[in-house]
């Protein structure tokens, strides 16, 4: 795993989706990778399950493309949060500058669907 330096917000969180079940929310944050000699900013996705259920929350990062399908199972309580140092979430990390080159606004919640396991 690289390491990753001068890690920081770009701005605070912005909520997408809230109910008494779950909160999503998103920031931009700046990540240094020093030792491949880059840096790039994201949009890191915050869960939380405000339930004293199993939730399951899925949608698309992309709506154009299946293979951004993202399927996340919460225990009850449990916060998960995308970050510069963990590629165990990296599915909470929505790169800033999209393929074809523009950056874009706030991340892609497509289809967004949750469901009580």
């Amino acid at each position: 795993m690289a390491t990753t330096e001068n890690i920081y917000a770009l701005d605070g969180w912005t909520t997408f989706q809230e109910n008494e079940s779950f909160s999503i929310s998103y920031q931009k944050i700046h990540c240094n990778d020093r030792s491949n000699g880059v840096a790039f900013d994201f949009f890191a996705i915050r869960l939380e399950n405000k339930s004293n259920q199993k939730l399951n929350l899925q949608w698309f990062n992309s709506p154009e493309e299946d293979e951004q399908y993202v399927s996340i199972i919460l225990a009850p309580g449990e916060v998960m949060q995308g970050s510069c140092d963990s590629y165990a979430h990296n599915h909470l990390m929505v790169l800033i500058q999209a393929e074809s080159g523009k950056a874009i606004a706030k991340p892609h919640f497509a289809d967004f669907k949750f469901y009580r396991l």
